[in-house]
């Protein structure tokens, strides 16, 4: 009687198991069920007589954005590689190409990713510079600096007026390339858009010396 019990008791505990409702993510959960992308780490290094690479980008798992990722990478890269050899007497025994990645914003309305790259060729310094991939997911189009402005509820005028504004106020003195800011589209072509805010994103010696960095500005999403 009490082995049957017993199993009776086992069997009624399992169907509860069975039938309780599952919290999604809960520790032991088959992962394989999720529906959300991987993102994938992808790092590149070469080192020829020629040439250094050693750089990162991501693959986010949606197949549309990532061959975007890829041809970004594979132009810029072929690029680089063309560069010719430098002489012996070069600062730099070998051109060197050093690219890094942010991932601002990855979700079903917007991906952002910023790319860094920077290029030593010899000279005083190497050349650093900010590339913007931005994608509408819904779509698979890219984000446009119209689309852009409708987000921030500006028009470009007004957001170089007050980009302006906030370059004095941060590097003081230092923004000496004040046209580098101007109302132009090529001036606000490198943007990130945020969960809140968007920023414009100014190459070196765009508005201000090397010394001052890659600066940017910031815009509230409405």
């Amino acid at each position: 009687i009490q082995i049957v019990a017993l199993v009776v008791l086992v069997s009624v505990a399992y169907m509860i198991y069975a039938n309780a409702p599952r919290i999604p993510g809960a520790i032991g959960e088959d992962e394989t069920t999720s529906t959300t992308p991987k993102e994938k780490n992808i790092v590149i290094n070469e080192d020829t007589p020629v040439y250094y690479i050693e750089a990162e980008y991501p693959l986010l798992g949606r197949p549309d954005i990532d061959a975007r990722i890829t041809k970004l990478m594979d132009t810029t890269l072929t690029e680089f590689k063309s560069y010719p050899a430098n002489p012996p007497e070069s600062a730099a025994p070998k051109n060197e190409f050093i690219g890094s990645y942010y991932v601002i914003r990855n979700d079903a309305d917007v991906v952002s990713i910023q790319f860094t790259f920077s290029v030593f060729t010899g000279g005083a310094h190497p050349n650093t510079y900010i590339l913007a991939l931005n994608v509408d997911p819904k779509t698979g189009k890219e984000i446009t600096l119209e689309d852009v402005l409708g987000r921030i509820g500006l028009s470009l005028t007004q957001v170089a007026d007050q980009s302006l504004a906030q370059l004095k106020e941060a590097l003081g003195d230092d923004v000496i390339f004040p046209d580098g800011a101007a109302a132009t589209p090529d001036n606000y072509s490198t943007f990130l858009i945020g969960t809140s805010t968007v920023s414009f994103e100014f190459q070196s010696y765009q508005v201000a010396p090397y010394a001052a960095g890659l600066p940017e500005t910031s815009f509230q999403i409405q």
